[in-house]
């Protein structure tokens, strides 16, 4: 029951209003089938990966929440941080990094803009390079939230209150997971309370939500036993919530170390294609394999 109705149904009951009273109180939100129209804007985001922007991943100005899943040191973090350096460029990117403190992010960030890797960054030759970079951030609208074991409620009043400051289009998490969320419930059941509100505050921006979330160790058992095993929706670790909310979700898997497969599994708004981006580890930087470094 919403804030709303509960205060005209305490009302009602303690006779503040009539049952007339109450009913001119209701706001009616159903609109008439004709008046709808459609929504056939698949607009990418511009986030710097056409093989992304190509399927509509993310929808510039749509309430999407999109799914990054992979398991641990594929690249997950960094594709997301990637994707919101670009779009920093020319509109505000907010990112909660709830297991990474926020200078870490930075590292990464300076590491694939500078072109370096980070055992190399303290070398005096790449100070230059190192400069640049930093240069270029102060010229982006990137914000970091690295708030330890926020809850769900604080994520959802943060962003709220942001975006009514300077109004965003795109919001970053990273992950769902280990988003904290009040009562004692299950895992599964924390997992699909979070993506339900994620989707909620994403229609309540009017922006696209992209969120982090860990795959299960069943699909590293499948690999071994067979190469070419594609992942499927059970492979996300407390998968259902996942499945029902998202509206788009890409699995990622390295198969080799300078290439990642992306198997988009759900696209609400495009085709569900597959397809690779080439991958630097020292740089933990993607990239379209045409393009190259």
């Amino acid at each position: 029951m919403s804030a709303q109705v509960e205060s005209i149904v305490s009302k009602l009951r303690d006779g503040e209003l009539s049952p007339e009273e109450a009913l001119d109180a209701f706001e009616t939100p159903a609109k008439n089938l004709a008046d709808i129209g459609v929504d056939l804007d698949t607009t990418p985001l511009n986030c710097g990966f056409p093989s992304l922007e190509r399927l509509a991943f993310l929808r510039q100005g749509k309430p999407d929440l999109a799914i990054v899943a992979a398991r641990p040191g594929v690249g997950k973090t960094s594709l997301a941080c990637q994707l919101g350096l670009t779009v920093s460029k020319h509109s505000n990117v907010l990112m909660y990094s709830i297991e990474m403190a926020a200078k870490q992010i930075s590292t990464r960030m300076i590491c694939v803009e500078a072109g370096k890797s980070i055992k190399k960054l303290n070398e005096r030759a790449n100070r230059s390079a190192i400069l640049a970079a930093q240069e270029l951030f102060r010229k982006c609208s990137f914000s970091i939230d690295d708030t330890n074991a926020i809850d769900v409620e604080t994520l959802v009043i943060r962003t709220l209150d942001y975006h009514r400051k300077r109004p965003l289009s795109l919001v970053l998490v990273d992950y769902i997971q280990i988003i904290k969320v009040a009562g004692g419930r299950s895992k599964a059941e924390e997992v699909n309370l979070v993506c339900e509100k994620l989707k909620s505050l994403a229609n309540m921006i009017g922006c696209p939500i992209l969120a982090v979330a860990q795959m299960n160790r069943q699909f590293d058992s499948r690999v071994m036993e067979d190469p070419s095993a594609r992942p499927v929706m059970s492979d996300l670790a407390d998968s259902a919530g996942i499945e029902k909310w998202a509206d788009m979700i890409a699995c990622l898997h390295k198969p080799d170390p300078n290439r990642v497969r992306v198997f988009l599994l759900k696209n609400r708004h495009g085709e569900s294609q597959d397809f690779d981006l080439g991958f630097t580890g020292a740089q933990t930087k993607f990239y379209e394999p045409e393009e190259g470094l």
